[in-house]
């Protein structure tokens, strides 16, 4: 997943509600380091490659978090989920093609 797609989430996941910083999501969701988030910022493009431990850890999490939801926000949830998914290939693609 590259860092573009990964601050959509970021985006979809505030508006949800499930989190209110980027350190917070680093380290809650990513299972990361406080300032993993703003270090790809800072240091990174936006086409940088998110570590695939990282993203799995994000997709492990939000897929428990869509269980124990109502309908509304558990939908919206599978859609980012969708869009993680879609996101791993192109990277995956690229990643094969590409450099």
């Amino acid at each position: 997943m590259f860092y573009l797609g990964l601050g959509k989430v970021l985006d979809e996941m505030t508006k949800l509600g499930l989190i209110k910083s980027q350190r917070q999501f680093s380290r809650e969701w990513l299972g990361q380091g406080a300032t993993y988030v703003s270090d790809y910022k800072v240091k990174c493009r936006e086409e940088a490659l998110i570590s695939s431990a990282a993203t799995h850890t994000l997709v492990q999490r939000l897929s428990a978090t869509a269980d124990l939801c109502g309908r509304l926000t558990s939908a919206r949830i599978e859609a980012v989920l969708r869009e993680i998914e879609q996101a791993r290939r192109v990277a995956k693609f690229v990643s094969r093609n590409f450099r």
